[in-house]
Protein backbone atom coordinates (compact mmCIF):
# COMPACT_ATOMS: atom_id res chain seq x y z
CA UNK A 1 0.00 0.00 0.00
CA UNK A 2 1.56 3.34 -0.88
CA UNK A 3 1.18 5.95 1.70
CA UNK A 4 0.38 9.86 1.31
CA UNK A 5 3.59 10.77 3.79
CA UNK A 6 3.08 14.09 3.34
CA UNK A 7 -0.56 14.29 4.40
CA UNK A 8 0.56 11.91 7.51
CA UNK A 9 3.06 14.06 8.66
CA UNK A 10 0.79 17.32 7.92
CA UNK A 11 -1.67 15.44 10.44
CA UNK A 12 0.65 14.58 13.00
CA UNK A 13 2.39 17.74 13.76
CA UNK A 14 -1.22 19.55 14.32
CA UNK A 15 -1.81 20.38 17.42
CA UNK A 16 -2.48 17.26 19.64
CA UNK A 17 -3.89 19.56 22.49
CA UNK A 18 -6.11 21.52 19.98
CA UNK A 19 -7.41 18.45 18.34
CA UNK A 20 -8.30 17.00 21.17
CA UNK A 21 -10.28 20.02 22.44
CA UNK A 22 -12.32 19.85 19.43
CA UNK A 23 -13.24 15.99 19.78
CA UNK A 24 -13.57 16.15 23.10
CA UNK A 25 -16.68 18.96 22.24
CA UNK A 26 -17.74 16.83 19.45
CA UNK A 27 -17.76 13.56 21.24
CA UNK A 28 -19.11 14.44 24.56
CA UNK A 29 -21.87 12.27 26.04
CA UNK A 30 -21.54 9.88 23.25
CA UNK A 31 -20.57 6.26 24.05
CA UNK A 32 -23.07 3.60 25.95
CA UNK A 33 -22.89 6.21 29.11
CA UNK A 34 -25.40 4.10 31.04
CA UNK A 35 -22.47 0.94 31.33
CA UNK A 36 -20.46 1.12 34.05
CA UNK A 37 -17.07 -0.88 34.45
CA UNK A 38 -18.26 -4.54 35.23
CA UNK A 39 -16.12 -4.84 39.16
CA UNK A 40 -14.32 -8.75 40.09
CA UNK A 41 -16.61 -11.32 41.38
CA UNK A 42 -16.87 -11.80 44.96
CA UNK A 43 -15.70 -15.26 45.67
CA UNK A 44 -16.98 -15.24 49.13
CA UNK A 45 -20.50 -14.76 47.01
CA UNK A 46 -21.11 -18.06 45.78
CA UNK A 47 -19.16 -21.33 45.58
CA UNK A 48 -19.08 -24.41 43.41
CA UNK A 49 -17.55 -27.97 43.14
CA UNK A 50 -15.74 -30.18 40.78
CA UNK A 51 -15.87 -34.21 41.53
CA UNK A 52 -15.23 -36.62 39.49
CA UNK A 53 -13.45 -40.67 38.89
CA UNK A 54 -9.86 -41.46 38.36
CA UNK A 55 -9.19 -44.75 37.03
CA UNK A 56 -6.34 -46.57 35.22
CA UNK A 57 -5.53 -47.51 31.47
CA UNK A 58 -7.81 -50.78 32.11
CA UNK A 59 -10.77 -48.98 34.28
CA UNK A 60 -9.88 -49.76 37.53
CA UNK A 61 -10.75 -47.75 39.58
CA UNK A 62 -7.42 -46.05 41.42
CA UNK A 63 -7.50 -45.45 45.38
CA UNK A 64 -5.30 -42.66 46.58
CA UNK A 65 -4.89 -40.10 44.06
CA UNK A 66 -3.74 -36.48 44.93
CA UNK A 67 -6.82 -34.20 42.83
CA UNK A 68 -5.77 -30.60 43.05
CA UNK A 69 -6.93 -27.42 41.53
CA UNK A 70 -3.83 -25.98 39.89
CA UNK A 71 -2.40 -22.89 42.15
CA UNK A 72 -4.80 -23.89 45.34
CA UNK A 73 -4.98 -25.40 48.20
CA UNK A 74 -8.47 -27.16 47.28
CA UNK A 75 -7.82 -30.64 46.87
CA UNK A 76 -8.82 -33.96 47.79
CA UNK A 77 -7.84 -37.50 47.75
CA UNK A 78 -9.87 -40.35 45.82
CA UNK A 79 -11.60 -43.18 47.99
CA UNK A 80 -11.47 -47.05 46.91
CA UNK A 81 -14.20 -46.33 44.15
CA UNK A 82 -11.62 -43.86 42.42
CA UNK A 83 -13.81 -41.18 43.74
CA UNK A 84 -13.26 -37.57 44.37
CA UNK A 85 -14.82 -34.22 45.35
CA UNK A 86 -13.50 -30.64 45.72
CA UNK A 87 -16.17 -27.71 47.02
CA UNK A 88 -15.98 -24.61 48.08
CA UNK A 89 -15.03 -23.57 44.48
CA UNK A 90 -15.28 -19.50 43.91
CA UNK A 91 -17.45 -19.52 40.67
CA UNK A 92 -15.05 -17.56 38.07
CA UNK A 93 -13.60 -17.83 34.62
CA UNK A 94 -13.85 -21.28 32.89
CA UNK A 95 -10.40 -21.94 33.12
CA UNK A 96 -9.83 -23.93 36.29
CA UNK A 97 -7.52 -26.52 36.19
CA UNK A 98 -6.89 -29.86 37.63
CA UNK A 99 -4.25 -32.19 38.64
CA UNK A 100 -3.95 -35.88 39.50
CA UNK A 101 -0.90 -37.16 41.43
CA UNK A 102 -0.22 -41.01 42.15
CA UNK A 103 2.96 -42.44 42.71
CA UNK A 104 4.02 -45.03 39.84
CA UNK A 105 1.87 -42.98 37.36
CA UNK A 106 2.17 -40.41 34.84
CA UNK A 107 0.98 -37.44 36.22
CA UNK A 108 -3.22 -36.54 34.98
CA UNK A 109 -4.03 -32.82 33.96
CA UNK A 110 -7.44 -31.24 32.47
CA UNK A 111 -8.31 -27.40 32.29
CA UNK A 112 -10.59 -25.11 30.65
CA UNK A 113 -13.07 -26.61 33.82
CA UNK A 114 -16.24 -23.74 34.32
CA UNK A 115 -16.76 -23.56 38.20
CA UNK A 116 -21.15 -22.50 38.44
CA UNK A 117 -22.61 -21.05 40.61
CA UNK A 118 -24.03 -24.10 43.20
CA UNK A 119 -23.31 -26.13 40.52
CA UNK A 120 -20.91 -29.21 40.01
CA UNK A 121 -18.53 -29.63 37.43
CA UNK A 122 -17.82 -33.51 36.64
CA UNK A 123 -13.88 -34.36 35.31
CA UNK A 124 -12.85 -37.69 34.96
CA UNK A 125 -9.49 -39.31 34.46
CA UNK A 126 -7.02 -41.71 33.19
CA UNK A 127 -3.37 -42.02 34.56
CA UNK A 128 -1.17 -43.86 32.67
CA UNK A 129 1.32 -46.10 34.58
CA UNK A 130 4.99 -45.15 34.39
CA UNK A 131 6.50 -46.51 31.64
CA UNK A 132 10.43 -46.28 30.38
CA UNK A 133 9.33 -45.66 26.59
CA UNK A 134 6.89 -42.75 27.72
CA UNK A 135 9.43 -40.76 29.51
CA UNK A 136 9.17 -37.67 27.89
CA UNK A 137 5.57 -37.30 29.75
CA UNK A 138 7.17 -35.96 32.97
CA UNK A 139 9.24 -33.33 30.57
CA UNK A 140 8.52 -29.73 30.06
CA UNK A 141 9.73 -28.33 27.41
CA UNK A 142 11.30 -24.42 27.59
CA UNK A 143 11.38 -22.17 24.28
CA UNK A 144 12.84 -18.92 23.86
CA UNK A 145 13.70 -16.39 20.89
CA UNK A 146 16.33 -13.45 21.10
CA UNK A 147 15.83 -10.47 18.43
CA UNK A 148 19.31 -8.36 18.48
CA UNK A 149 17.59 -5.35 16.49
CA UNK A 150 18.81 -1.56 15.72
CA UNK A 151 16.11 0.87 16.49
CA UNK A 152 15.70 4.50 15.40
CA UNK A 153 12.43 5.40 17.49
CA UNK A 154 10.14 8.05 16.59
CA UNK A 155 7.77 9.84 19.18
CA UNK A 156 4.85 10.89 16.70
CA UNK A 157 1.41 9.54 17.44
CA UNK A 158 -0.66 9.93 14.11
CA UNK A 159 -3.80 11.80 15.36
CA UNK A 160 -7.13 10.47 13.41
CA UNK A 161 -8.16 13.24 11.59
CA UNK A 162 -11.67 14.77 12.46
CA UNK A 163 -12.64 14.45 9.00
CA UNK A 164 -12.04 11.02 8.56
CA UNK A 165 -15.31 9.20 7.45
CA UNK A 166 -16.90 5.99 7.62
CA UNK A 167 -17.55 5.26 3.75
CA UNK A 168 -16.68 1.68 2.80
CA UNK A 169 -16.85 3.02 -0.92
CA UNK A 170 -13.52 4.49 -0.58
CA UNK A 171 -11.70 2.17 1.31
CA UNK A 172 -8.65 1.00 -0.66
CA UNK A 173 -8.72 -2.85 -1.68
CA UNK A 174 -5.79 -3.82 0.60
CA UNK A 175 -7.66 -2.69 3.76
CA UNK A 176 -11.01 -4.47 2.82
CA UNK A 177 -9.58 -7.39 4.24
CA UNK A 178 -9.47 -6.12 7.78
CA UNK A 179 -13.35 -5.97 7.53
CA UNK A 180 -13.76 -9.27 7.64
CA UNK A 181 -14.42 -11.66 10.24
CA UNK A 182 -11.66 -13.84 11.62
CA UNK A 183 -11.27 -17.15 13.48
CA UNK A 184 -10.72 -15.24 16.82
CA UNK A 185 -12.22 -11.57 15.96
CA UNK A 186 -16.07 -13.20 15.25
CA UNK A 187 -17.19 -9.50 13.84
CA UNK A 188 -20.03 -11.18 12.97
CA UNK A 189 -21.27 -12.69 15.70
CA UNK A 190 -25.07 -11.40 16.60
CA UNK A 191 -23.70 -10.31 20.13
CA UNK A 192 -21.24 -8.31 18.79
CA UNK A 193 -23.09 -6.66 15.44
CA UNK A 194 -25.96 -6.06 18.47
CA UNK A 195 -23.42 -4.24 21.06
CA UNK A 196 -22.23 -2.68 17.97
CA UNK A 197 -25.04 -1.02 17.00
CA UNK A 198 -25.79 0.23 20.18
CA UNK A 199 -22.70 2.28 20.32
CA UNK A 200 -23.35 3.43 17.05
CA UNK A 201 -26.90 4.50 17.67
CA UNK A 202 -25.71 6.36 21.27
CA UNK A 203 -24.00 9.31 18.63
CA UNK A 204 -26.41 11.76 17.26
CA UNK A 205 -27.52 10.56 13.43
CA UNK A 206 -25.39 13.62 12.14
CA UNK A 207 -22.81 11.46 13.66
CA UNK A 208 -22.87 8.59 12.81
CA UNK A 209 -20.62 8.56 9.38
CA UNK A 210 -17.72 10.54 11.12
CA UNK A 211 -15.50 7.39 11.10
CA UNK A 212 -13.17 9.45 14.01
CA UNK A 213 -16.12 9.46 16.46
CA UNK A 214 -17.47 5.88 15.65
CA UNK A 215 -14.39 4.91 16.86
CA UNK A 216 -14.22 6.88 19.79
CA UNK A 217 -17.22 5.73 20.71
CA UNK A 218 -15.87 1.82 20.68
CA UNK A 219 -12.96 2.91 22.66
CA UNK A 220 -15.54 4.34 25.17
CA UNK A 221 -17.20 1.59 25.42
CA UNK A 222 -14.26 -1.27 25.64
CA UNK A 223 -12.20 1.01 28.68
CA UNK A 224 -15.85 1.37 30.95
CA UNK A 225 -17.26 -2.06 30.38
CA UNK A 226 -13.61 -4.52 29.99
CA UNK A 227 -11.78 -5.20 33.22
CA UNK A 228 -8.41 -6.03 33.03
CA UNK A 229 -8.10 -9.62 33.61
CA UNK A 230 -4.72 -9.15 35.73
CA UNK A 231 -3.31 -10.08 39.28
CA UNK A 232 -3.96 -6.79 40.19
CA UNK A 233 -7.53 -6.71 40.00
CA UNK A 234 -7.90 -10.93 40.70
CA UNK A 235 -5.59 -11.52 42.90
CA UNK A 236 -6.49 -14.73 44.24
CA UNK A 237 -8.44 -16.08 41.32
CA UNK A 238 -6.27 -18.63 39.39
CA UNK A 239 -8.77 -18.53 36.58
CA UNK A 240 -6.90 -14.83 36.18
CA UNK A 241 -5.17 -14.65 32.40
CA UNK A 242 -2.71 -12.72 33.78
CA UNK A 243 -2.01 -15.60 36.73
CA UNK A 244 -2.07 -18.24 34.21
CA UNK A 245 0.16 -16.40 31.69
CA UNK A 246 2.48 -16.52 34.76
CA UNK A 247 1.73 -19.17 36.68
CA UNK A 248 0.08 -22.10 34.24
CA UNK A 249 -2.63 -21.69 31.24
CA UNK A 250 -4.22 -24.43 29.37
CA UNK A 251 -4.52 -25.56 25.98
CA UNK A 252 -3.39 -26.38 22.45
CA UNK A 253 -1.22 -22.93 22.21
CA UNK A 254 -1.29 -19.66 23.08
CA UNK A 255 -3.69 -17.88 20.30
CA UNK A 256 -6.27 -21.01 21.29
CA UNK A 257 -5.72 -20.47 25.03
CA UNK A 258 -6.77 -16.36 24.57
CA UNK A 259 -10.22 -15.33 24.79
CA UNK A 260 -12.14 -14.47 21.45
CA UNK A 261 -13.62 -12.02 21.02
CA UNK A 262 -16.69 -13.49 21.09
CA UNK A 263 -16.05 -14.84 24.64
CA UNK A 264 -13.86 -11.65 26.40
CA UNK A 265 -17.71 -9.87 25.31
CA UNK A 266 -19.54 -13.19 27.85
CA UNK A 267 -16.69 -12.85 30.40
CA UNK A 268 -16.20 -9.18 30.38
CA UNK A 269 -12.87 -9.28 31.21
CA UNK A 270 -9.33 -9.85 29.06
CA UNK A 271 -5.56 -9.55 28.82
CA UNK A 272 -4.00 -6.75 26.26
CA UNK A 273 -4.53 -9.59 23.29
CA UNK A 274 -8.26 -10.42 24.22
CA UNK A 275 -8.58 -6.93 25.04
CA UNK A 276 -7.87 -5.73 21.60
CA UNK A 277 -9.64 -8.93 19.73
CA UNK A 278 -12.77 -7.54 21.13
CA UNK A 279 -12.31 -3.64 20.10
CA UNK A 280 -11.37 -4.82 16.61
CA UNK A 281 -14.45 -7.03 16.35
CA UNK A 282 -16.66 -4.50 17.08
CA UNK A 283 -15.01 -1.76 14.85
CA UNK A 284 -15.15 -4.10 12.11
CA UNK A 285 -18.97 -4.64 12.86
CA UNK A 286 -19.04 -0.63 12.57
CA UNK A 287 -17.54 -1.21 8.74
CA UNK A 288 -13.88 0.13 9.99
CA UNK A 289 -10.91 -1.85 9.17
CA UNK A 290 -9.12 -2.73 12.05
CA UNK A 291 -6.35 -5.46 13.15
CA UNK A 292 -4.65 -5.86 16.58
CA UNK A 293 -0.92 -4.72 16.40
CA UNK A 294 1.28 -6.06 18.76
CA UNK A 295 4.19 -3.79 20.11
CA UNK A 296 6.50 -6.39 21.42
CA UNK A 297 4.04 -8.91 22.96
CA UNK A 298 1.27 -6.14 24.33
CA UNK A 299 -0.70 -5.00 21.33
CA UNK A 300 -3.12 -2.01 20.78
CA UNK A 301 -5.59 -1.91 17.88
CA UNK A 302 -4.91 -0.11 14.58
CA UNK A 303 -7.78 1.16 12.38
CA UNK A 304 -8.02 2.66 9.14
CA UNK A 305 -8.54 6.44 8.92
CA UNK A 306 -10.25 7.14 5.82
CA UNK A 307 -9.79 10.81 4.67
CA UNK A 308 -12.61 12.36 2.19
CA UNK A 309 -10.00 12.88 -0.68
CA UNK A 310 -9.40 8.73 -0.80
CA UNK A 311 -6.14 8.86 1.21
CA UNK A 312 -5.55 7.26 4.25
CA UNK A 313 -3.39 6.03 7.47
CA UNK A 314 -3.65 3.29 10.46
CA UNK A 315 -3.71 5.00 13.60
CA UNK A 316 -3.76 3.37 17.06
CA UNK A 317 -5.58 2.79 20.31
CA UNK A 318 -4.83 1.11 23.43
CA UNK A 319 -8.58 -0.22 25.36
CA UNK A 320 -6.16 -2.13 27.55
CA UNK A 321 -3.59 0.10 29.29
CA UNK A 322 -6.62 2.99 28.46
CA UNK A 323 -9.14 0.94 31.10
CA UNK A 324 -6.75 1.02 33.57
CA UNK A 325 -6.22 4.69 33.47
CA UNK A 326 -9.80 5.49 32.99
CA UNK A 327 -10.57 3.50 36.14
CA UNK A 328 -7.69 5.37 37.98
CA UNK A 329 -8.21 8.70 36.79
CA UNK A 330 -11.36 9.16 34.65
CA UNK A 331 -9.73 9.34 31.27
CA UNK A 332 -10.89 8.83 28.29
CA UNK A 333 -8.52 10.45 26.26
CA UNK A 334 -4.93 8.38 27.52
CA UNK A 335 -5.21 5.57 24.77
CA UNK A 336 -6.85 7.56 22.05
CA UNK A 337 -4.30 7.54 20.06
CA UNK A 338 -1.72 5.77 21.75
CA UNK A 339 1.41 4.47 20.39
CA UNK A 340 3.51 6.19 17.52
CA UNK A 341 3.96 4.06 14.70
CA UNK A 342 8.07 2.75 15.68
CA UNK A 343 6.76 1.16 18.36
CA UNK A 344 4.48 -1.05 16.03
CA UNK A 345 6.58 -4.68 15.96
CA UNK A 346 4.19 -6.25 13.23
CA UNK A 347 0.53 -6.59 12.58
CA UNK A 348 -2.03 -8.90 11.19
CA UNK A 349 -1.39 -9.82 7.72
CA UNK A 350 -4.92 -11.71 7.26
CA UNK A 351 -8.55 -11.35 9.36
CA UNK A 352 -7.06 -13.16 12.59
CA UNK A 353 -5.38 -11.07 15.34
CA UNK A 354 -1.63 -12.03 15.40
CA UNK A 355 0.33 -13.35 18.43
CA UNK A 356 3.70 -12.80 20.13
CA UNK A 357 4.67 -16.81 19.67
CA UNK A 358 2.82 -19.85 19.74
CA UNK A 359 2.65 -23.39 19.26
CA UNK A 360 -0.03 -26.03 18.67
CA UNK A 361 -0.43 -29.69 20.28
CA UNK A 362 -2.48 -32.25 19.64
CA UNK A 363 -3.97 -32.83 23.49
CA UNK A 364 -4.37 -29.58 25.40
CA UNK A 365 -1.49 -29.18 28.00
CA UNK A 366 -0.54 -26.96 30.63
CA UNK A 367 2.03 -24.32 29.88
CA UNK A 368 3.47 -20.62 31.02
CA UNK A 369 4.71 -17.57 29.26
CA UNK A 370 8.43 -16.31 29.45
CA UNK A 371 8.05 -12.68 29.81
CA UNK A 372 11.46 -12.56 28.72
CA UNK A 373 13.79 -9.91 29.30
CA UNK A 374 15.05 -6.50 27.52
CA UNK A 375 18.51 -4.44 26.72
CA UNK A 376 19.33 -1.05 25.55
CA UNK A 377 22.99 -0.67 23.75
CA UNK A 378 24.58 2.69 23.15
CA UNK A 379 24.61 3.25 18.67
CA UNK A 380 27.88 2.76 18.01
CA UNK A 381 30.47 0.19 17.20
CA UNK A 382 30.88 -0.73 21.29
CA UNK A 383 27.27 -1.09 21.84
CA UNK A 384 26.76 -3.67 18.25
CA UNK A 385 29.60 -5.76 19.72
CA UNK A 386 28.14 -6.00 23.27
CA UNK A 387 25.07 -6.70 21.29
CA UNK A 388 26.36 -9.31 19.43
CA UNK A 389 28.06 -10.94 22.39
CA UNK A 390 25.24 -11.35 24.49
CA UNK A 391 23.22 -12.69 21.71
CA UNK A 392 25.65 -15.84 22.39
CA UNK A 393 25.59 -15.68 25.71
CA UNK A 394 21.68 -16.11 25.39
CA UNK A 395 21.74 -19.09 23.00
CA UNK A 396 23.52 -20.81 25.71
CA UNK A 397 21.88 -20.03 28.88
CA UNK A 398 18.72 -18.49 28.36
CA UNK A 399 18.89 -15.05 29.82
CA UNK A 400 20.24 -11.65 28.60
CA UNK A 401 22.83 -10.65 30.59
CA UNK A 402 22.08 -7.27 32.48
CA UNK A 403 23.86 -3.78 33.59
CA UNK A 404 22.78 -2.61 36.59
CA UNK A 405 21.58 1.29 35.70
CA UNK A 406 21.49 0.75 31.60
CA UNK A 407 18.77 2.87 30.28
CA UNK A 408 15.00 0.71 29.93
CA UNK A 409 14.17 3.29 27.19
CA UNK A 410 15.98 5.73 24.57
CA UNK A 411 14.44 8.61 22.46
CA UNK A 412 17.47 8.25 20.52
CA UNK A 413 18.88 5.81 18.00
CA UNK A 414 20.25 2.16 19.35
CA UNK A 415 20.21 -1.22 19.53
CA UNK A 416 18.26 -3.79 21.45
CA UNK A 417 18.48 -7.28 22.26
CA UNK A 418 14.65 -8.37 23.33
CA UNK A 419 13.31 -12.34 24.53
CA UNK A 420 10.62 -13.91 24.75
CA UNK A 421 9.34 -17.83 25.31
CA UNK A 422 7.58 -20.11 26.86
CA UNK A 423 7.14 -23.72 29.05
CA UNK A 424 4.78 -26.70 28.03
CA UNK A 425 4.54 -29.35 30.39
CA UNK A 426 4.23 -32.29 28.35
CA UNK A 427 2.12 -34.65 31.08
CA UNK A 428 -0.78 -34.33 28.46
CA UNK A 429 0.73 -34.72 25.46
CA UNK A 430 -0.28 -38.33 24.61
CA UNK A 431 1.23 -39.87 21.78
CA UNK A 432 2.27 -36.69 19.90
CA UNK A 433 6.03 -36.58 19.40
CA UNK A 434 6.22 -33.44 16.84
CA UNK A 435 5.79 -29.91 18.19
CA UNK A 436 6.55 -26.96 15.90
CA UNK A 437 6.79 -23.78 17.85
CA UNK A 438 6.63 -20.32 15.92
CA UNK A 439 7.61 -16.66 16.58
CA UNK A 440 7.06 -13.75 14.55
CA UNK A 441 9.85 -11.80 13.32
CA UNK A 442 10.25 -7.76 13.30
CA UNK A 443 10.13 -6.54 9.57
CA UNK A 444 12.37 -4.08 8.24
CA UNK A 445 11.02 -1.05 7.99
CA UNK A 446 12.27 2.69 8.39
CA UNK A 447 12.35 2.53 12.35
CA UNK A 448 13.93 -1.35 12.93
CA UNK A 449 16.01 -3.45 11.26
CA UNK A 450 16.44 -7.23 12.74
CA UNK A 451 20.15 -7.83 11.97
CA UNK A 452 19.82 -11.44 14.04
CA UNK A 453 17.47 -14.12 15.73
CA UNK A 454 18.84 -16.87 18.16
CA UNK A 455 17.06 -19.13 19.74
CA UNK A 456 17.19 -21.07 23.20
CA UNK A 457 15.74 -24.19 24.54
CA UNK A 458 16.25 -26.27 27.60
CA UNK A 459 16.37 -29.89 25.22
CA UNK A 460 18.34 -28.94 22.34
CA UNK A 461 18.88 -32.42 21.78
CA UNK A 462 15.17 -32.46 20.44
CA UNK A 463 15.52 -29.83 17.83
CA UNK A 464 15.55 -31.18 13.89
CA UNK A 465 14.85 -28.33 12.28
CA UNK A 466 15.10 -24.40 11.98
CA UNK A 467 13.97 -22.48 9.30
CA UNK A 468 12.66 -18.84 8.48
CA UNK A 469 9.06 -19.15 6.84
CA UNK A 470 7.17 -16.35 4.99
CA UNK A 471 3.63 -15.48 4.92
CA UNK A 472 1.88 -13.80 2.18
CA UNK A 473 -1.77 -12.83 1.56
CA UNK A 474 -2.07 -12.12 -2.33
CA UNK A 475 -5.52 -9.51 -1.28
CA UNK A 476 -2.52 -7.31 0.85
CA UNK A 477 -0.04 -8.22 -0.57
CA UNK A 478 1.58 -8.20 2.87
CA UNK A 479 4.09 -10.61 4.28
CA UNK A 480 4.92 -11.53 7.88
CA UNK A 481 8.46 -13.69 8.31
CA UNK A 482 8.36 -16.26 11.02
CA UNK A 483 10.99 -18.11 13.08
CA UNK A 484 10.04 -21.68 13.19
CA UNK A 485 11.93 -24.48 15.04
CA UNK A 486 10.59 -28.11 14.99
CA UNK A 487 10.78 -30.42 18.30
CA UNK A 488 10.74 -34.36 17.90
CA UNK A 489 10.40 -35.63 21.65
CA UNK A 490 11.32 -39.23 20.39
CA UNK A 491 14.81 -38.13 20.84
CA UNK A 492 14.44 -38.64 24.55
CA UNK A 493 15.25 -41.80 24.03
Amino acid sequence: MKKDRNKKTTIAILSLVASIMVLTTLVEGIGCQSAEIVPPPNPEKHQGSIYGHISDAEGNPLEGVAVTIFGTQLSDTTDEKGSYQIDNIPPAAPRYIIIAAKLGFFQGQAGNIDVINSKASQINLILQEETPDKLYLKEKLSVKLCYLMEIKPSRERLIPALDAVLDPSLYPEEVKLYLKPGKYIESDNPSIVELAQQIKSSLPPEDEKKQTLVAKAVYDWMVKNIEYDTMRNFSEDVTCGGWQTTYGGWGHGFAEWCYTAKEVLQERRAICIEYERLCTALLRAEGIPARPAPLRAHPVTQWWVQLPDGSGYWANMETSVGHTIYKEKGDLWAKFPSQPESDIAFHAINADAPIHMDWNTENPCLWLEDYGERRIYQHDIEGLEAAERDTQIFAKQGKIPQKPGAPRRLSTPHYELYSRGFMIDLANIGEQKIIEVKFPLFPQNEYRDLLQEIHWTNHPEWVTHTEVVTEKDDQTGEELSYYKIIFNLARLG
